[in-house]
């Protein structure tokens, strides 16, 4: 089956399946001649974005593609730049809540574009209270604040409070961690010292000898 295109002497086509292309000139007494031209259609990559995930601000965000490899390259558009690997996997920081585009380039230049949403959550505000001193056995109140759920710990990840405050006993120079985690999962933290103050010296002086009253 033939259908008549165009009778210009260039044609653009768009081909969706192997196709047979005829030329035909005809003079102004109707001779003829004509040329053929066979166009193959390639099959566009077989490739997709098949994870990514959102995350808290400062933190990484990862992409995968299927298959992560065999094609030439792997171009993406993220951050406002973009970045062409031989592999289907992004790992990047965010700088913002953002659309990622990877446009798959096989060997024969042909291209699959996908797309994907990664969101930037915020994370909580924190306000630890400031670093203090005090002297050896008194009693020290340390207060955050944040719009998240707050608790204390110490270096060794021990938990020591689950609330805004911390009530501890000065015995040496000690340092707090306070969090504030988010909805989302988001962390914000920071460290409080708790600095020892030693007690004066006390001696007492008496005489060597009783002395009678």
């Amino acid at each position: 089956t033939s259908n008549l295109i165009d009778t210009t002497q260039s044609v653009t086509v768009t081909s969706l399946d192997t196709t047979i292309y005829i030329l035909y000139a005809v003079d102004t007494i109707g001779a003829y001649n004509y040329d053929s031209i066979t166009i193959s259609t390639i099959p566009l990559p077989d490739a997709s974005i098949t994870f990514s995930n959102s995350t808290c601000d400062g933190d990484v965000a990862r992409i995968v593609v299927t298959p992560s490899t065999g094609y030439d390259n792997y171009i993406w558009h993220y951050n406002n730049m973009v970045d062409t690997s031989s592999f289907g996997v992004l790992v990047f920081t965010p700088n913002q809540s953002q659309n990622v585009t990877v446009e798959v380039v096989d060997s024969n230049l042909c291209v699959t574009q996908d797309e994907t949403f990664v969101e930037v959550w915020p994370n909580p505000t924190l306000i630890p209270p400031d670093d203090t001193s005090a002297c050896l056995g008194d009693s020290i109140t340390f207060v955050a604040s944040g719009n998240g759920d707050i608790w204390w710990e110490d270096f060794s990840g021990n938990q020591l409070s689950d609330t805004t405050f911390i009530k501890t006993k000065t015995v040496s120079d000690t340092s707090f961690i306070v969090k504030d985690t988010s909805l989302y999962g988001c962390l914000n933290a920071d460290t409080v010292m708790l600095t020892a103050l030693p007690l004066p010296d006390v001696v007492l002086h008496y005489p060597a000898n009783a002395v009678c009253a």
